[in-house]
């Protein structure tokens, strides 16, 4: 693998952990791609004990298959390669009861959010559209785009 001398420099501290910050497009998934290889390869550590994190579910994946192309995939598997997201997800999913869930629980974006707010008001509590509609309709007045009569935003 084709590192510089920075990506080389964090691919060898093995001492405690190791923060990588870098711009896109700099080779960030290849430095972590090539540090959990070595830990595993050169200094013998299990692949159960390493965590590598990262923004993106893609660049996750890139990680996971790239390590499973040096290592196979059975212990490509045993390391945890996620998002900070899927992290946190998978910690209270084991830690459920301390968080005050229950084992089957389910985690909303903002999306989600708004869709479940959405049809809540709309399904139980219809009653609040009339005067949500009033109490609001001056910003869907001042709104630079208002649908056509075929539900098609026209600019104004």
């Amino acid at each position: 693998m084709q590192l510089n001398a920075s990506q080389r420099q964090a691919v060898e501290a093995v001492h405690g952990p190791c923060l990588v910050l870098a711009g896109a497009g700099s080779g960030k998934t290849r430095v972590i791609t090539a540090k959990l290889i070595s830990l595993i390869r050169d200094h013998g550590l299990k692949p159960a004990r390493l965590c590598a994190l990262t923004f993106t579910n893609k660049a996750a994946s890139e990680m996971a298959a790239r390590v499973g192309a040096q290592l196979g995939a059975e212990r490509a598997a045993e390391v945890r390669i996620c998002t900070f997201h899927a992290l946190g997800r998978y910690f209270l999913s084991q830690e459920h009861r301390a968080a005050g869930l229950g084992a089957r629980f389910s985690l909303f974006d903002e999306g989600d959010t708004l869709k479940a707010l959405a049809w809540l008001i709309r399904e139980r509590f219809p009653q609040l559209l009339l005067p949500l509609f009033f109490q609001y309709r001056h910003c869907l007045l001042m709104s630079p785009i208002i649908p056509d009569y075929h539900g098609h935003g026209k600019s104004m």
